[in-house]
């Protein structure tokens, strides 16, 4: 890995998310930042050394907030953003689920970490998000299969979701170059390093890594002033992570 090296000077370069430019053009959770330091004209190689990303973003939140059923009309409900249980869940659910259809409740089986709906009175039918683009709570009730037709009593095909946050992709247009992440439709983005969240919910993810192990690194084809670099944390490829106004912290190493 020519990007190691230690023959050549380098330099550590800090991002921080409160440092960064307002850039009212872009869309929220964009990040740019500025320098004309001599220190960063001339770059070589760029790596990523150490992280500190907050484990913010709800398990429950705008994008996935809506469930939605047909009990012989299309019914849906939307419940506040947070982070859940599985019981607190289906606690906001079912009054609101049965007010708009006489009966029909969710309960959780244990055993299975599934959830049963139970429809006696009115039978309905339940679509994935696949089928269902509006119905943005169905991975995480474990509906990832369209429900029977008119079903009364009908377990989900997988067991509910409510992890939350497991990986921080960082984006970056400016020091990705070659090492862009090619998604699952033979997509490229300009993902520069892909970060695994194993800290619970409410707390700091650290990782401090080593030239030798360090994957995350571009190596430019020839030297680069680095003047503008933007960055966005996305929770999946091209989808930016809601994390509630916490701040966050990147540190590069930088060659000449």
């Amino acid at each position: 890995m020519s990007g190691g090296s230690d023959h050549h000077p380098s330099r550590l370069l800090r991002l921080s998310s409160i440092n960064a430019n307002v850039n009212l053009s872009r869309p929220p959770f964009y990040y740019v930042f500025t320098s004309n330091d001599r220190d960063l004209h001339q770059i070589r190689h760029v790596a990523l050394k150490s992280v500190e990303i907050p484990n913010t973003q709800y398990n429950i939140n705008i994008r996935n907030n809506t469930f939605r059923w047909d009990d012989g009309a299309p019914q849906s409900v939307t419940i506040p953003v947070g982070q859940y249980t599985v019981a607190a869940l289906v606690a906001v659910l079912n009054p609101l689920i049965v007010a708009a259809t006489v009966g029909f409740v969710i309960t959780v089986v244990t055993l299975t970490r599934k959830l049963l709906f139970d429809s006696p009175i009115n039978p309905i039918t339940i679509q994935a998000i696949t089928s269902d683009p509006l119905n943005t709570m169905a991975s995480e009730l474990g509906i990832n299969a369209d429900s029977p037709v008119a079903f009364v009593s009908h377990l989900a095909d997988s067991v509910y979701n409510l992890t939350g946050l497991t990986h921080i992709y960082i984006a970056s247009q400016a020091l990705s170059n070659t090492t862009s992440m090619i998604t699952g439709n033979d997509e490229k983005t300009n993902i520069f390093a892909d970060l695994p969240i194993s800290v619970p919910f409410g707390t700091v993810q650290t990782k401090d890594i080593t030239v030798e192990e360090s994957l995350d690194i571009s190596d430019f084809a020839s030297r680069k002033n680095i003047s503008s670099i933007d960055i966005e944390i996305q929770s999946a490829p091209e989808v930016a992570a809601l994390l509630n106004g916490a701040p966050w912290s990147l540190v590069f190493r930088v060659w000449q």
